[in-house]
């Protein structure tokens, strides 16, 4: 369980650090759940509200389980404060919390696959979770996160 926990702290300190839209399609992104957080609905992908005017696509025809369960959280935060920085960190706290699924299932697998070889599990544990990659992957508003949950 401590190693969850220090899973946590990282990629919680990653997700802090990042500046909004450090990826290159994070601000697309979190146009759902601002979406879902104004209006109280699922998005249609059509609707210009959502659609980038640059490439006109919109992640609304995507699967957006994960930015409905961060509209949750960022509803939650505007509560206490309308601060957008609060609101982004919110919403990325899902990928943060599916990473911490990540890591206690990747420890459970390997403590299957190395009884009674040491502590190897910590090293297949933390080498598949701190992969820059990985650590990417779960520190800002995606869909990615839950798939490699």
């Amino acid at each position: 369980m401590d190693f969850v926990l220090l899973v946590f702290v990282f990629y919680l300190s990653w997700a802090l650090a990042a500046p909004f839209d450090a990826s290159p399609d994070e601000s697309m992104r979190y146009q759902i759940v601002e979406f879902i957080v104004k209006h109280g609905t699922l998005p249609d992908g059509r609707d210009p509200e959502i659609r980038n005017a640059n490439w006109g696509i919109s992640y609304a025809f995507n699967p957006i389980l994960p930015y409905m369960a961060g509209a949750v959280f960022a509803k939650v935060v505007q509560v206490f404060t309308d601060s957008f920085r609060a609101t982004v960190i919110a919403a990325r706290m899902v990928n943060v919390l599916l990473g911490c699924g990540m890591a206690w299932f990747t420890w459970k697998i390997g403590e299957l696959l190395f009884r009674k070889k040491g502590d190897r599990k910590a090293v297949c544990s933390s080498g598949v979770l701190c992969f820059r990659g990985t650590c990417f992957l779960f520190s800002y508003i995606n869909t990615d996160g839950l798939a490699l949950f």
